[in-house]
This record gives C-alpha cells, structure tokens and sequence, in this order.
C-alpha cells in the first residue's frame, strides 16, 4: 500500500512539472550566473550542494539546523560607506571598487520530518553591488530576501539504484533591482531590510535522479524551477558524474582515500555562457573526520572547502572565485554550519 502511495506521489511531482513547463514570461528578468546563485540559494539542499555539485545526504532526512555565511572580502566596507550619505566618502569608496563585483550571502534553516515528508523552513538574504566600467557614476544593486518552506519526499528503486527526490519550494520573497546614481545615494542608500520592498509570493521545485553505478554515480538535477514566480529566470538542469571513492593510488600520510566529479547545466535559464557552468574537483579524505575539497569553476577558477564532520556535527570554511559578466574578478569566502540533533 505505502509503495502504490509512493508512486502516485512521484507521478504527482513530475506532472506538476509538465504542466508548468512553459516559455519563460517575456517580463521575467534573465540574470548573469553569478547574479543567479542569489536567488537559488533558498531552494538549495546545502552549501555544497549550492555552489558544486548535486548533493544528498545518505541518512535518511535527518533533523538538522544549518547556517551558511558568504561574502567578498570587500562587500562589508564597501556597502558602510554606501550608506554613509557623505559626498567624499561615497565617491571614494566608489571609485576605489570600480569593476569589483561585491556579493554577501547567508541562510539559516531548519527541518523535521513527518511521515510521508520531510519539510524544512528557512530564511536567506542575498546582496550585489557593481559598479560597471562602461558606467561609473551607477551603483547596480540586486538585493533579496527570502522565507521559504521545502516539503521533500524520497524515492528509491532498489534493483536499479536509481534515487528520485522531488521538492517543493514555496513561500514569500523580496527583492530589489535598482542602479543608484551618487546623488540617488545621497538621498536613499541600498538597504538590506529592504524595508520598503513588498513580499510576494513564489514557488519552485527541485527534482533530483542520483543512479548508482558500480564505479560511479549519474545525477540529473532540476534546480529552482518556476511554479510561481515570474520576476526572475534562474532556473538551471545540472548533469554530472562523481565517481566512487577510491584508495589513495600511492602509499599517502595525507589523505587516505578520494574521488571525483565533473558536471555543467546544458540547459538553464538566465543569460550566460552554458560553458562557464562547468565544474570539476576532487574530494581528499584526509581521515575519518576531515576532508578536503579542490574544485574549479568555469574551467579555471580556483575554490576549496575544508570540512570538519562527526556524527552530529559538520563546519568547513570555503574560499572561491568566479567571473561577472565573462571579465570580473569576484572572490568570496565563508562558512557554513550543519547541526544534527
């Protein structure tokens, strides 16, 4: 009987994507890559799942509180003196981060379960400020804030490996897009509360098919996709392949075993290169609790995580860069936090 259940559930969720799998609105804002990871971050599993590569856990949903932190080195300082309103010290810290890219991301969630699904609640902000070469006298922002509620449901076939979870994501957003001129800055300033920003509602879903193979894992992974929301394009179908975890080929006293991965979206929405969704690394374990993980975005930008993990408990701090709009340098580092109780 649960099994029948199982699968009408599952028909449910694809069929909810059928139906709603449609030209995206011609007012829909397409966004640059790194403009889309502010807004997926609230549908995202983790941190590693969010930054690379389609991630689950093999414990089934267990109860857990997260936290993740992330940010330019320079957003903090830069932004303070945005809000100044002083003349000098806008134009100087203007001037000083011309074609610096600045973002500051975090999110805190928690999750339960409670037959037959697992539901989890969160809160994520996201901030970006530009100021562009071709016009230096505008402050670009693109600001959001996000209450969302995920409901999962887990799906395994076990004669042929396959792993299907769907989720539902849906809630109230949000989010500001507004250039700001020097004088607009001496008047109003960018604010993160968004205060006088209305909520609106949204909703996406997320279907993940992870096969195992003998060697091998295959995922297909459907992120953010728009079952309400109409204001922004940053839905992405990520494909990929993380191999199984091999022994060390030399005799090492650094790490004992690794793997690797390698994935891309062939397909997404937004307005950028399909190329520079390529991603690949390798995990080092270093022991039971450490491991380290060395991975390259758009072909050629470096990042890390260094991870600590026990049985209740996980925290890494990261370090990556990346490119906005094909040619500028953006750097970020942070933390994230997972408790499991």
């Amino acid at each position: 009987m649960e099994k029948i259940l199982n699968i009408r559930l599952l028909l449910v969720f694809i069929l909810s994507i059928i139906l709603n799998f449609e030209k995206t609105d011609a007012s829909t804002q397409n966004l640059d890559l790194v403009q889309s990871k502010l807004f997926d971050l609230s549908s995202s599993r983790n941190f590693h799942d969010w930054l690379i590569h389609p991630y689950f856990e093999k414990e089934v949903f267990l109860k857990r509180s997260l936290f993740i932190f992330s940010r330019s080195p320079s957003f903090l300082d830069f932004y303070n003196q945005l809000r100044t309103g002083d003349y000098t010290k806008i134009t100087n810290a203007i001037s000083n981060t011309i074609g610096t890219p600045n973002i500051l991301n975090y999110k805190l969630e928690t999750s339960f379960t409670k037959r037959p699904f697992h539901h989890s609640f969160s809160y994520s902000s996201s901030q970006f400020l530009f100021i562009n070469p071709d016009t230096p006298i505008l402050v670009d922002s693109l600001m959001n804030q996000t209450l969302a509620g995920k409901i999962s449901k887990r799906f395994f076939f076990n004669r042929s490996g396959l792993l299907i979870i769907p989720q539902i994501i849906y809630g109230i957003r949000k989010s500001m897009n507004k250039s700001f001129s020097i004088s607009d800055l001496l008047l109003e300033q960018p604010d993160q509360k968004l205060s006088n920003t209305k909520w609106k509602f949204f909703s996406e879903m997320n279907l993940l098919l992870d096969l195992n193979l003998k060697f091998f894992n295959v995922t297909l992974d459907l992120k953010s996709f728009p079952l309400i929301n109409r204001d922004y394009a940053y839905w992405n179908l990520v494909s990929g392949i993380k191999t199984k975890r091999l022994r060390a080929p030399f005799k090492s006293s650094y790490f004992s075993s690794l793997d690797f991965f390698i994935n891309s979206s062939p397909i997404s929405a937004g307005n950028h290169d399909k190329k520079k969704t390529v991603r690949y690394g390798t995990n080092l374990y270093l022991n039971k609790y450490l491991n380290f993980n060395l991975f390259f975005l758009e072909s050629n930008k470096i990042g890390f995580i260094f991870a600590y993990k026990n049985k209740n408990l996980s925290i890494s701090l990261h370090s990556y860069e990346k490119t906005y709009l094909n040619e500028y340098s953006l750097k970020k580092r942070g933390i994230d936090f997972n408790y499991k109780f």
